[in-house]
């Protein structure tokens, strides 16, 4: 049962995984849901997550440390000078 608008969805079996998480990393993980491609990337910037959530840019760096220790998001670097990608990862 899909239960979010987000570009990922989210599945009422995920539910009690997510309620498990501070609020903060809740937060994160629905703005890049949100955000994220058809393939699950997004691109945000640790400042814009930071912006348009009003945490702190050190509150936003451990709640995607949070969600990549718990296999919920997966960092990709394409390259040198390009942004690390964010990747959604499905259970």
């Amino acid at each position: 049962m899909r239960i979010s608008g987000g570009s990922i969805p989210i599945y009422k079996n995920e539910i009690a995984n997510i309620m498990e998480m501070a609020h903060r990393v809740v937060a994160v993980f629905m703005y890049l849901c949100d955000r994220a491609n058809k393939d699950g990337k997004c691109y945000p910037a640790i400042g814009t997550i930071a912006r348009e959530l009003r945490l702190s840019r050190s509150t936003v760096k451990r709640a995607i440390a949070d969600l990549e220790k718990r296999g919920r998001l997966r960092k990709e670097q394409s390259g040198v000078r390009t942004p690390a990608r964010a990747a959604i990862c499905s259970s």
